[in-house]
């Protein structure tokens, strides 16, 4: 798929995600996040990355909110053409930054490999596990220096059935919408039962 194509891609989904009005998406952003705390894996971390939502995104501060007292969070703040993953400790910790997103305006800087999780936005996902980013990379070149478990967060109307792929392109691990959580690939710290 042409980057041409890639981009009018980008832009039906766009169109798709933000036809849903404010309500129903807080609504489902409730379901998917009931979803979320009920992940196994989500239960078992100490540390996650989170995004900070923006404009028809899952939204996630209340997600934040929750998770804050409970354990270790991390959001991320774009440096040039990268992404910096800081701790904080509360909502207040955060200003609009890149595009208008919240970001860290805390000096905590961390490790990625510090997040035992971490939560993963996008404009579209198939159920192998496929992303459609934004077009700027930022988070397939963050994805790549890890082997924490990736977990998309979507409206069920953001899957598809296919997402092209590039080599620089990374998958997720699950993808949570408000309907179902998608199991893409059985990590390899999970049990899997190996017939002889």
């Amino acid at each position: 798929m042409s980057s041409y194509e890639k981009s009018l891609l980008r832009k039906r989904l766009l169109e798709i995600r933000s036809s849903l009005k404010e309500a129903e998406k807080d609504s489902l952003s409730e379901k998917i996040k009931q979803n979320l705390f009920g992940l196994t894996e989500f239960k078992s971390a100490s540390s996650i990355l989170f995004y900070a939502s923006f404009t028809s995104e899952v939204e996630t501060f209340s997600m934040l909110k929750e998770t804050l007292d409970k354990k270790r969070c991390f959001l991320p703040k774009v440096f040039k053409d990268e992404l910096k993953i800081f701790e904080i400790q509360s909502l207040s910790d955060l200003n609009p930054g890149y595009c208008g997103i919240l970001e860290p305006v805390t000096k905590r800087e961390v490790g990625l490999e510090e997040a035992d999780l971490i939560i993963v936005p996008g404009l579209a996902f198939s159920r192998d596990g496929g992303r459609l980013g934004y077009g700027k990379g930022f988070y397939d070149r963050l994805l790549t220096k890890t082997s924490s478990m990736k977990v998309g967060l979507c409206f069920s109307c953001q899957l598809t059935d296919k997402i092209p792929m590039n080599q620089q392109d990374q998958k997720m691990d699950r993808i949570i919408t408000e309907d179902e959580i998608i199991y893409c690939t059985i990590q390899s710290y999970r049990e899997v039962p190996i017939d002889k």
